[in-house]
């Protein structure tokens, strides 16, 4: 009888839904592999997010101390005081763990500050002479490493393969081009081409998780919305970190769109009492009817496949199933850093769902409900855009393949 293969997943995140998403969908497709053949542990290294629970077969294990939270988002900078504590409890896991196989998320591509807390778990690693990959959602590189190559590629030197889960050149030039100049834009696409040898490209990891499934009260407004006859928009801002605009926005557009529509909006589950608070009086004080405003949707897939328009920002997860899906979509990319002066990972995906679904983009500082009602109306007159093909979306199984392949 064949050992087991051990695989340790290490993830981080700043209390959005995007990181966390994707990587429980991949430990899922590791433990559902092979009647049993991988042995699956998600080391989650951020703020515990309670509306996630593994799967049968995948153990979790929470760092202590987490120092990313969504005050990043803010610009706040990142407490790793405690940072020697957080790499002694990472090694100490991984030496009682004894992993064939270490996987980081997002890692070396962003957050530097995680390698702080990585280093001696890698050296013992492959010491063992075992592997360590990376699964990175998309082909971005953080400023930080823009500034500091050197030390980046010191740091991809621990690696044996890096993994990009989008389909191969499809999103890249999306990225590339809106690099603010050509000399950085040089340096982008020479990091990309000097790392050809390690990058496999999987296609989406399309999610397969239903954070905050099994809440009561959540779960029959799912089902009264679903069955609802009116036209269903569904508005989303993912893990509910940033962007307030788009769900405060919505709500006073729906005074435009009259009783012919319902509207569902997720907030996120990251979203504050005092933003729940805020937005649930918008609703009471201008007498808006069916709409409903709540934390988070669970099997938020079933209700995007039952709306007629889809409001959003373009992060990974809802811009990958509205591709799936063929969803008519209006997206209102987050731009902080774009204004900073470096790209982020939501413009230049807006513009590929702008290419391929034929989304309708906002200018999120420019959002008005009024227009936003304006242009709810003309996409629901619109012609459905295509799905596309399904082959796009294997990533999940393609990396636990490529895996086997490698070991």
């Amino acid at each position: 009888m064949r050992n087991k293969i051990k695989i340790l997943l290490y993830y981080t995140h700043k209390e959005s839904l995007g990181h966390t998403s994707r990587i429980t969908t991949l430990a899922d497709a590791f433990a559902s592999f092979g009647r049993g053949l991988f042995e699956v542990y998600l080391l989650q290294a951020g703020v515990p997010q309670h509306t996630f629970r593994p799967k049968p077969g995948v153990t979790k294990i929470d760092v202590p101390y987490p120092f990313y939270s969504k005050a990043q988002f803010k610009n706040l900078p990142a407490d790793i005081r405690n940072i020697g504590l957080r790499a002694d409890f990472i090694l100490d896991k991984t030496k009682d763990i004894m992993p064939d196989v270490f996987m980081t998320e997002y890692f070396p591509f962003g957050r530097s500050e995680c390698f702080l807390e990585l280093s001696e778990a890698f050296l013992f690693l492959k010491k063992q002479r075992k592997k360590i990959l990376a699964t990175i959602g998309y082909p971005y590189i953080t400023l930080d490493v823009i500034k500091n190559v050197q030390r980046f590629f010191k740091e991809v030197r621990f690696y044996d393969k890096i993994f990009i889960h989008t389909p191969e050149n499809f999103e890249y030039p999306y990225f590339l081009e809106l690099v603010p100049d050509k000399e950085r834009r040089d340096l982008y696409a020479s990091i990309f081409a000097s790392l050809k040898e390690k990058i496999i490209h999987t296609g989406y990891i399309l999610p397969r998780c239903t954070e905050g499934a099994g809440h009561p009260a959540a779960e029959r407004l799912m089902k009264r919305w679903k069955k609802s006859k009116r036209k269903k928009i569904l508005v989303s801002r993912g893990g509910g970190t940033t962007c307030p605009k788009i769900i405060a926005s919505a709500i006073l557009a729906k005074r435009y769109l009259g009783n012919d529509a319902a509207m569902l909006l997720s907030a996120g589950p990251a979203s504050g009492r005092k933003e729940m608070e805020f937005f649930e009086a918008l609703v009471r004080k201008h007498g808006i009817k069916h709409t409903s405003v709540v934390p988070y949707v669970p099997h938020f897939a079933d209700c995007l496949g039952a709306c007629d328009v889809s409001v959003s920002l373009a992060g990974y997860n809802t811009s990958v199933q509205l591709l799936h899906l063929g969803k008519k979509c209006i997206i209102a990319p987050y731009t902080v850093l774009a204004k900073s002066g470096w790209i982020n990972d939501q413009t230049p995906r807006a513009r590929l769902l702008e290419k391929h679904l034929n989304a309708r983009l906002f200018d999120y500082d420019g959002l008005r409900s009024e227009t936003l009602a304006g242009a709810i109306k003309d996409v629901l007159q619109a012609p459905a855009p295509k799905p596309l093909p399904p082959a796009f979306f294997e990533g999940a199984a393609a990396t636990v393949k490529t895996v086997l392949k490698i070991l």
